[in-house]
This record gives structure tokens, sequence and C-alpha cells, in this order.
């Protein structure tokens, strides 16, 4: 333990770190030992107001349950962030098909090979995943999303149409929703889209953000 909490320290210089064990009640050591004193842990300190928000870093479903909590203590939203990796084969299903997406970080393994554009002909401009492009996709869904209430994956189709070589054109709908969030939402924000605290999440193209399109 000490080894771990000197390479925390080391690695997170700016952060206080503490690291302990987890003792386990039983002959056979168990993962699930570590999961439940975490989760009563966060849950615990967050009663007691010694944290405002929590962190979970892991590929499995268990903490659903701690999320739950969470919400059902604060009123608003929920104090919490899930971050996991894009490795499909240690992903829960269950995160992916229900646990709310914009709760969601995923972080990208160094380790995993690139995706090439499969056809550049069929694309002239490239389908780089760049910050101009993520503006173009941002200012076309400005023009065709009408003013109202739109979900994540109302956005998909005009994707499909205009960059169908473009990641986010062939991506499952709980995929999409997380690259939405995570890479589009911010542009939108920042031209006057709002977000609905609703399940499933929805957004809201207001008639003040939708002038402005008209304008320019």
């Amino acid at each position: 333990m000490q080894l771990w909490e000197m390479w925390a320290e080391n690695r997170f210089a700016h952060l206080a770190v503490t690291v302990r064990g987890i003792q386990h009640f039983s002959k056979q050591p168990s993962k699930n030992a570590a999961d439940i004193t975490l989760a009563i842990d966060a849950a615990t300190d967050f009663v007691l107001g010694t944290t405002q928000f929590v962190v979970v870093m892991s590929d499995d479903s268990d903490f659903m349950a701690l999320y739950a909590k969470l919400k059902e203590l604060n009123q608003g939203e929920t104090p919490f962030l899930w971050v996991m990796t894009d490795r499909d084969k240690t992903r829960s299903f269950t995160i992916r098909d229900y646990f709310p997406n914009d709760y969601i970080h995923v972080v990208r393994s160094p380790t995993k090979p690139k995706t090439q554009p499969k056809s550049p002909s069929r694309s002239p401009k490239g389908v780089r995943d760049n910050a101009k492009q993520l503006t173009e996709v941002a200012d076309l869904i400005m023009r065709r999303i009408d003013v109202g209430l739109f979900k994540s994956t109302d956005c998909q189709p005009i994707i499909k149409k205009h960059w169908p070589d473009h990641a986010m054109a062939g991506m499952s709908r709980p995929q999409f929703g997380i690259e939405f969030s995570n890479k589009i939402w911010p542009i939108l924000k920042e031209r006057g889209v709002k977000r609905q605290e609703t399940k499933p999440r929805k957004y809201e193209m207001t008639e003040e953000a939708k002038r402005e399109v008209d304008e320019d």
C-alpha cells in the first residue's frame, strides 16, 4: 500500500491522495469486498458532507447501485461521474444499455489502433475527428433541428447523410449518445441550446439559438 501511495503522490502531486487496504471478511479473497467498501465510503462521505462529488473508475456495473443512492440523496443534478475505458471486452452491457450517458466519461486506450478512413474519395474533406469538423457538424445540426425538444440520436441521420464515413455515423445509439454529449453538446451549449434533465436525456433548440443561425 505504501508503494501505491508513493506512486500516487509522485504521479498526482497536485492532489491529496490517500491509499488504504481493504479488509476481506472471508477465507477466500473476493473483489466484491473492495466494491462494497468503496460504495459504503463514498455514500458515507457524501452524507457527512466530507465530499461533494464522487468519481468511479471502473468497467463494472455493480457501482450503478452507488449512483442510484447518490441520486436519491441529492436533489437536482447527481454529483457522480463514471470513468471507463473504451475496451469492448471489459465494459458491462448493463452500463451501455441502462446507465445515463451524461454521467459517463470514456478514456481512450493508447494501445488501441486508430481507425483509418474507409474511403477518402467519398468524403473530399476527410473524416478526421478534429475541432473544425466538429464545429461543422454542430453548425449543420443547428440548421437542421427545429425549435423544440430533441434527442441526441435525432442528430445521427444528419451526420450519416453528410458525413457517411464519420465514426459517429455508424455508432450504436448508446455510443452515439456518449460521443454527442462529450463532443457536440459543448459546442451547441455555447450557441444557446439547452439540456433538459429528463430520461432519456433531451435537448432544447431554443428560438434564440435558432434565430442566431438564421441571421448568419
